[in-house]
């Protein structure tokens, strides 16, 4: 049993939920968008030649690093994948994935930063994009959690979750840890913590933290209806096993309806400076086949609105990417654009894999038209900040409000 100071430090712990700068509300417009949302950033720089931008030598320049033979690329489902995410073909004809977006850094903190925005030139002071998405939040506790061992740098201020003053724990092991029966004192905690703060200073900064505390509030008040956590063996070990159980998680949480949206850091040696070839197979195969996993639990598992996979959008990418050329010790070095893919929530009706964006013989991004996302010398290059804009766009926030100013991509955006 838990002491009455275990839980009001613990509550001081999981208040620790940031705000909104200048005390931005959510402004919302009616949208029929995913219901919930789930970022998996996968840290370190996937190669996409491995991956979703598969090439022959015939297509790209002699200097450029593709180290396989064209048998090796398999379509499936009208959609390309690389040697190294074969595993995904069985999932294939749901996947969107857009490449050649521009990220503006090769830095690994700036790029992690970004992603959490899902925008370019950013501020550790900015909210991640998850926290407004999630400030419409429905019938669920929670607005966003955060799952994954992440840094001081990394950390998405509003979202609940993420490493506590114990290094290997967060919150969500913290609440593994309570008994049933005493999440209703948990509960009264938060309810005193909202009443102390009726005497502060009317403002933007009140409105946030009552509505902090009302999400921790309202989650404990919610768990002795919930199943308990409990991990499936996944058959991995290490640090993939850490992950099989962030993915995990994520599906307990959605399934039970206690956040709208989910940040999962995955954390492999995609950082390929040396032999790039063995570490990035290694990386995306050991991801890989929990991501199948994931998705085909995603397509399984029910929730108040049916199958997840149905109102669950997912992303995945990295915040980098990875030099066409090998460096001389057989690795590749930083590279300023990277590739997403997505699945899920309106993503993509039509039954066929889908590839957006292009890439030219060194691997650099191309024009595209921003109604098709097909190449067009009269349109664009793609950058992070249009995923940004294009997201909020979809799940019914005014993308300018919160100082986005991407270009909207419509072909991503599917009703």
């Amino acid at each position: 049993m838990w002491t009455r100071r275990q839980f009001l430090q613990f509550g001081g712990a999981a208040a620790a939920l940031g705000t909104l700068p200048g005390g931005l509300r959510a402004e919302t417009r009616a949208s029929q968008g995913p219901h919930s949302v789930v970022v998996l950033m996968l840290r370190g720089g996937v190669d996409g030649v491995y991956a979703f931008d598969p090439k022959e030598h015939r297509e790209v320049d002699a200097k450029v690093d593709v180290p396989y033979r064209p048998s090796q690329i398999t379509q499936a489902d009208g959609l390309l994948l690389g040697p190294h995410w074969t595993s995904l073909k069985g999932h294939a004809a749901s996947l969107a994935v857009v490449r050649g977006l521009q990220v503006k850094t090769a830095n690994h903190e700036s790029g992690a930063q970004q992603m959490l925005r899902m925008k370019t030139g950013v501020s550790t002071r900015l909210p991640g994009i998850l926290d407004i998405i999630g400030r419409r939040r429905d019938d669920r506790p929670l607005a966003a959690a955060t799952l994954g061992r992440v840094s001081s740098l990394e950390y998405s201020p509003a979202s609940f979750g993420g490493s506590t003053n114990d290094s290997t724990a967060t919150l969500f092991d913290w609440l593994d840890a309570v008994e049933p029966d005493e999440f209703g004192l948990l509960s009264e905690v938060y309810a005193e913590h909202l009443e102390a703060v009726g005497g502060w200073k009317a403002g933007p900064t009140l409105d946030q933290t009552r509505d902090h505390l009302e999400q921790a509030r309202a989650l404990f008040a919610r768990m002795p209806d919930v199943p308990r956590f409990a991990p499936d063996d996944w058959a991995v070990g290490g640090s993939a096993g850490s992950i099989a159980r962030d993915l995990q998680r994520t599906l307990w949480l959605l399934e039970n309806n206690l956040t709208r949206c989910v940040y999962v850091k995955v954390y492999l040696n995609w950082d390929s400076h040396y032999d790039n070839a063995r570490n990035q197979r290694t990386s995306s195969r050991r991801f890989v086949s929990l991501l199948d996993r994931f998705l085909t639990e995603l397509s399984t598992r029910t929730g108040p609105r049916g199958v997840l996979a149905d109102s669950t959008l997912v992303v995945a990418g990295s915040e980098l990417g990875r030099f066409p050329i090998l460096n001389g010790v057989e690795g590749k070095d930083h590279f300023p654009e990277t590739t997403l893919m997505f699945t899920g929530a309106g993503i993509n009706p039509t039954g066929r894999g889908i590839a957006y964006g292009e890439t030219g013989a060194m691997m650099e991004g191309l024009p595209v038209s921003l109604q098709t996302g097909r190449p067009d010398d009269a349109g664009s290059l793609l950058a992070l900040d249009d995923i940004g804009t294009t997201l909020l766009h979809m799940t019914g926030y005014a993308p300018e409000r919160y100082g986005y100013r991407g270009q909207r991509l419509s072909f991503l955006e599917h009703a």
